[in-house]
């Protein structure tokens, strides 16, 4: 059972929430496969419209349902030609090595922007919600920032 046997309506909301980083993971994979490719001399990607960030040119319907599913899946392989290749064995391992740096960059930049994130809430928070004094006498249920709780 691939729900684990939990509450299913969780599970179909996590599913949902996970759409967009799955599309995104899966196009931008592909895309940096691509890329390399182009760069080290092989325009078959370019050609046959691969090199692109629209997920609908790299989703593989199966794939990326067992990826939200399960949490293993696949796309639409981008069609590389290594007869363009100068070093056809490098530049292989190359274009393979770019979908994985593409990952890495992907949870680089995300973890450096949660990180901000986390960093500016409290500050955000402590200016957008407040207590008010008047409103918690009147027994109004009132957001605290962690400023407001220190002293």
């Amino acid at each position: 059972m691939f729900f684990g046997g939990g509450n299913i309506t969780a599970r179909l909301a996590e599913i949902l929430l996970s759409l967009p980083a799955v599309l995104w993971a899966i196009t931008f994979h592909e895309f940096c496969h691509g890329y390399a490719a182009m760069k080290l001399g092989d325009p078959t990607a370019k050609m046959d419209g691969r090199l692109s960030l629209n997920p609908m040119h790299h989703l593989d319907p199966i794939g990326a349902l067992c990826l939200l599913l399960f949490r293993f899946g696949w796309a639409k392989p981008v069609p590389i030609n290594p007869g363009y290749f100068k070093n056809p064995r490098r530049d292989m391992a190359l274009v393979s090595l770019a979908g994985a740096a593409g990952n890495i960059l992907t949870c680089f930049c995300l973890r450096t922007a949660g990180e901000d994130l986390s960093r500016s809430l409290p500050d955000i928070c402590g200016a957008a919600v407040h207590t008010d004094n008047d409103l918690h006498e009147r027994g109004a249920c009132c957001i605290q920032s962690p400023a407001d709780t220190a002293s």
